[in-house]
């Protein structure tokens, strides 16, 4: 999937971006564990640039 850093995901788009389940990424995100999201519409909306520092901030170390 191409799409510009400003555009916005839908939560389903967003899910197949960082490659999760649509219901795993709902349960992150009301569990408060979930990217940056905007409400937008009737549904939530997730910037390209805040899945991306979410999925960098759950980076792990190479293991030797």
């Amino acid at each position: 999937m191409i799409a510009s850093s400003g555009r916005l995901l839908t939560l389903t788009e967003a899910a197949a971006y960082v490659q999760l389940a649509p219901k795993t990424l709902r349960n992150k995100l009301y569990a408060g564990k979930g990217p940056r999201s905007y409400h937008v519409g009737a549904g939530r909306q997730f910037r390209v640039t805040d899945l991306d520092k979410w999925i960098d901030k759950h980076a792990v170390p190479a293991s030797r």
